[in-house]
């Protein structure tokens, strides 16, 4: 009789045990058992599910991501092929690699809807992909993204004209001293300073291709609107000189309008004899690019929630290659303003003069460019290389006028005597190369701080300073073989929503 009770109280006990740990798993977010698989409680805790009885989770819950195979979260599947459901000690508990399943407590009170559990950390709730602040997210319902950069640019020399000499005077004892003119000033002496412009760029995330290749469109401007250099140079003066019966005094600052090795000779009328030479070089670009970028997949980042309630970011680190395909128009326009100015002293009488040299052009560069980039992502940080090349058609034309204001006894007649104008256009072919090296830090699912180097070569370009022409006007033809490296900094934010 004891014996009976005996057993009746161990039976009484057992399964109130089991019904305990039944309660418990369900009060912590754990799976019940019932008939030898386990099933998602109700709740806010996520639901798992699976191909038979007994597969307790997915085999890639994000589907198409990479599987962690450091430990087993999942019981070995049952080998009972039965129809009736096997007895519950038959199936082995899960393991939460080294952590009690009474430890985990799910995600916090007001956590995502859409979390995972996964086999990766234990014990863990995996959210899908956790953008990363670059070109669109769908899953996180941010298919257009801005970027907005401050762009500090500079931009390379013109090349070496002569646009001013002094006149050198050699006695040797001869009776015609030797006379020969020094350059003393260039176009290449003028150094352009780095300047600010913008650059922006619009984006729109399209989609995936069937094998996982995120395709996005992007719009680009980039603007510099303010290059300037300019030198000059104050001559000393010189004479008297008996010319014709009349003693002149005048500056030692010519041209080369004026022959070399002749004196008086054919002077420029308005630039030789001067006190002041000095010019100023100003360029502007505007560049418009719209392009097609295919980029690998990338590795998905997730939210994972440990034990004590917390999420924490994971992400693995990851080369992410891309390629683009797209338009591009630059418009680039030069100007060249040479000013000369002086007195020449005729029998004591001061004659002053002057003369300008103007010249504009403009250049617009339409074409085809391909590339792509490397970048090598990290949890926040990311870095990449980008390149460019295209061939483009060109369209450029050059207007200079010559202004003259010199009524001097001793440049009467001479070249240039009035006012000249005159211009041309042609046509041809250019090339764009483009380097990019970038750092970009994501503040926040929306947000990424982007900083880096441009390196930019553009040829067939007509350039300002290469038009200057010290012959005949009617024999000017365009030059359109100049040559520009920009090279510079930038910084700035993007947003995706």
């Amino acid at each position: 009789m004891v014996s009976q009770t005996r057993e009746r109280l161990l039976l009484a006990c057992l399964l109130s045990l089991t019904l305990g740990v039944g309660s418990a798993r369900a009060q912590f977010g754990g799976p019940a058992r019932e008939g030898g698989a386990f099933t998602q409680p109700s709740g806010d805790a996520p639901s798992m599910e699976s191909s038979s009885e007994d597969s307790y989770l997915p085999d890639d819950i994000f589907g198409g991501g990479e599987t962690d195979t450091g430990g087993s979260y999942a019981p070995e599947p049952s080998t009972d092929t039965s129809t009736s459901a096997p007895a519950a000690a038959a199936a082995p508990e899960p393991q939460f690699r080294g952590y009690a399943e009474s430890d985990f407590t799910g995600p916090p009170q007001g956590g995502l809807e859409d979390a995972y559990v996964r086999p990766l950390a234990a014990p863990a709730y995996w959210l899908p992909e956790f953008h990363l602040g670059c070109d669109g997210c769908p899953l996180c319902g941010d298919p257009w993204f801005v970027q907005v950069e401050a762009v500090m640019m500079h931009r390379n020399r013109a090349r070496d004209t002569v646009t001013t000499t002094t006149t050198q005077v050699v006695n040797v004892g001869q009776i015609q001293p030797f006379i020969f003119e020094q350059p003393v000033m260039n176009t290449k002496a003028g150094t352009f300073q780095m300047e600010p412009g913008v650059r922006v760029t619009l984006g729109r995330y399209l989609g995936k291709d069937y094998i996982g290749r995120d395709h996005t469109l992007e719009f680009t401007y980039m603007g510099v609107t303010d290059w300037n250099a300019s030198r000059f140079i104050n001559g000393s003066r010189f004479g008297p000189i008996t010319l014709g019966g009349i003693d002149f005094e005048m500056g030692e600052l010519n041209s080369p309008f004026s022959p070399t090795g002749s004196f008086p000779g054919s002077f420029a009328s308005g630039f030789s004899n001067a006190d002041y030479h000095g010019y100023q070089m100003h360029s502007e670009m505007h560049n418009f690019e719209l392009n097609w970028r295919i980029r690998r997949g990338e590795r998905r980042t997730a939210l994972v929630a440990s034990p004590d309630g917390s999420w924490q970011e994971d992400y693995t680190p990851a080369v992410v290659p891309s390629m683009l395909l797209g338009l591009r128009y630059l418009n680039f326009n030069d100007e060249f303003t040479w000013n000369s100015r002086g007195v020449i002293t005729a029998d004591g009488v001061d004659e002053p003069f002057s003369g300008q040299y103007n010249i504009d052009t403009t250049n617009s560069m339409l074409g085809m460019q391909i590339g792509g980039d490397i970048r090598w992502q990290w949890r926040r940080l990311s870095l990449s290389v980008q390149a460019k090349v295209g061939l483009y058609g060109t369209s450029s034309d050059q207007n200079s006028e010559i202004l003259v204001n010199d009524d001097t006894t001793l440049h009467s007649g001479i070249y240039p005597a009035s006012n000249q104008a005159f211009g041309d256009d042609t046509m041809g072919v250019g090339f764009i190369g483009e380097l990019d090296l970038m750092i970009r830090y994501r503040l926040s699912p929306h947000c990424t701080i982007r900083t880096g180097y441009d390196f930019n070569w553009v040829t067939g370009l007509a350039l300002a300073p290469d038009q200057l022409t010290f012959s005949n006007p009617a024999t000017v033809t365009i030059n359109h073989g100049g040559d520009l490296l920009l090279q510079g900094a930038r910084l700035g934010l993007e947003f995706a929503w």
